[in-house]
């Protein structure tokens, strides 16, 4: 992989962390430095190691998928739309569930 796509793969990464750690920070009520560092803390951590782990998982298994991993990724790119299209048409009339996404499995999530 040349530097041009791991300047664009960064990019992109740190555009989306950006994007959910504002979120995330418009949902606090007491916005504390304590809150700040852990989804700080959290998303950089999880941010640099999922390419480095991607990578090698990817470098694992490539010559045993290489033959269909196309048709794995049509696959999963059809679940998630398929996915956001079935949410978007629900009718949800219950308020959503206020958590703090600075603890617990929500912050997991959000930095996966």
């Amino acid at each position: 992989m040349d530097w041009i796509s791991l300047l664009f793969i960064a990019c992109a990464l740190a555009m989306d962390a950006f994007a959910v750690a504002i979120v995330a920070g418009l949902t606090l009520e007491p916005l504390t430095r304590r809150r700040i560092f852990r989804l700080a803390f959290h998303f950089g951590l999880f941010q640099g190691l999922m390419p480095i782990l991607g990578w090698l998982a990817g470098h694992a298994v490539s010559d045993y998928i290489a033959a269909f991993d196309h048709w794995i990724a049509f696959g999963l790119l059809c679940f998630i739309g398929g996915k956001m299209l079935w949410e978007a048409s629900r009718n949800l009339e219950e308020p959503p569930n206020p958590r703090d996404p600075t603890t617990g499995w929500t912050l997991v999530m959000l930095s996966i």
